[in-house]
């Protein structure tokens, strides 16, 4: 069992990492986001394995009931996270805050830190990579 929470983390993280390419994603709503798509990998496995029996209420307060495995799954990648951003360079770490905290577009990134639009996508780029890589070595991503 311990092995399926594992794996299922580094799911969700995968599955957080990829979205978060596509999409800003604020401090606030990775909570949320994180339980819908444990939510919807958990519907997707039971229909996958032909398990679908009528999910009631019953069933779905097992999932929502969930708050405090949530709350340290979100703290843990969370930490991380922080953690490999701390290793960055200054102008790195402050294209990621303003880009995904702040809501920044790189035109704007590049004009208040006097940088080409062409080096706030790579300096992005590269601290995604630097992120995903982090997180590899603490195991929390494969």
């Amino acid at each position: 069992m311990k092995h399926l929470k594992t794996f299922y983390r580094k799911l969700l993280l995968i599955y957080l990492i990829e979205y978060s390419k596509k999409v800003t994603i604020n401090h606030d709503t990775v909570k949320s986001l994180l339980y819908r798509t444990a939510h919807n990998l958990s519907i997707n496995y039971l229909k996958k394995n032909e398990r679908t029996e009528s999910l009631d209420d019953d069933n779905h307060s097992l999932i929502t009931n969930n708050d405090v495995y949530e709350d340290l799954l979100t703290q843990e990648i969370t930490n991380e996270v922080l953690n490999a951003l701390q290793e960055l360079d200054t102008i790195s770490r402050s294209i990621f805050i303003l880009k995904r905290d702040n809501n920044y577009t790189n035109e704007e990134i590049a004009k208040l830190l006097n940088i080409s639009e062409r080096t706030v996508r790579r300096k992005l780029q590269s601290t995604l990579s630097h992120i995903l890589l982090h997180l590899k070595n603490k195991g929390l991503y494969e």
